[in-house]
């Protein structure tokens, strides 16, 4: 297949971007962006971004797909962004819960168009725990830095006296940020995140502990995952551990495609070789059996 290339851009094209709201759970309002390619989509990428961060900041990455007729359909997950709920303390299941909504929202709009569900970090782990536990009709998975297990080593105090707080206070928030010089080595793109009103440095202690629980049940159901997979992290990540996704993807379906990038760190749609990066996932998509579009 001959090799792709692409230009990067960042402009919104307004007459492919829309944006938009959808119910999510209980009375929760949930900001939805779609990116569509000029003719009919010839598939749907479902995405979800990380902890503390929000879907517009994938509008150029979005733009990349709709030039190779590919669709995309994001959302603000509950807490985050512009769409309702309490910055840092929702709960796993109710995001899981949102998933769901975008999943639907999807089908009502394309029903007849495959549907590629793209997660990244927490997103990442949404995905993949998901599928596992829903086996929904989707032609695939790309997973980019999942959230399986933190690259962070607690202490032992820190570990205990956040157990007592999790007694006593289940939705107790701290600030969970990452320093942006670990997010990507591209420092245009530091600098946008650094004045990103949208971002949010909180996280509830009962969220993290339920992200490494949820991620230790992902690796133990990694035979239980049949859908083509994609799943790829950069080996300076210092915010989610790259050995987790390795050790996931050594042991699932022939149907797994895993990608270590040298050097790269957590946001690989931000890094300096991001071209070559969605090189990659497009040819990956260009490849998945028709069957299972």
């Amino acid at each position: 297949m001959e090799a792709l290339r692409i230009n990067p851009r960042s402009d919104f094209r307004p007459e492919r971007f829309t944006e938009g709201f959808i119910d999510g759970y209980g009375d929760r309002k949930l900001h939805t962006a779609k990116w569509m390619p000029e003719e009919a989509p010839r598939a749907i990428i479902l995405l979800l971004h990380g902890l503390g961060d929000h879907i517009m900041r994938f509008h150029s990455w979005s733009n990349y797909f709709t030039d190779y007729g590919i669709g995309v359909i994001g959302m603000d997950l509950g807490g985050h962004g512009k769409s309702d709920g309490k910055r840092g303390a929702v709960q796993y299941n109710n995001l899981m819960k949102d998933v769901k909504k975008l999943l639907d929202h999807a089908h009502k709009l394309f029903p007849d168009v495959p549907r590629i569900l793209y997660g990244h970090c927490i997103g990442g782990n949404l995905a993949l725990n998901y599928t596992i536990r829903n086996k929904p009709a989707i032609a695939g998975v790309i997973s980019t830095s999942p959230w399986l297990r933190s690259a962070y080593t607690y202490t032992r105090f820190s570990t205990f006296l956040s157990k007592i707080i999790l007694k006593l206070y289940p939705s107790f928030t701290v600030e969970w940020q990452p320093k942006s010089t670990c997010l990507t080595h591209d420092t245009n793109e530091i600098r946008e995140y650094e004045h990103d009103s949208l971002v949010h440095p909180l996280v509830s202690l009962k969220l993290l502990e339920s992200l490494e629980d949820e991620g230790a049940f992902i690796l133990k159901s990694k035979h239980k995952i049949n859908t083509p997979l994609l799943l790829m992290h950069g080996s300076s990540d210092k915010i989610t551990s790259w050995r987790a996704t390795a050790q996931f993807a050594k042991y699932t379906s022939q149907n797994t495609t895993y990608k270590l990038w040298q050097d790269d760190y957590h946001e690989l749609h931000h890094e300096n070789e991001k071209v070559e990066i969605f090189e990659f996932i497009i040819n990956w998509i260009n490849n998945l059996p028709e069957q299972k579009k």
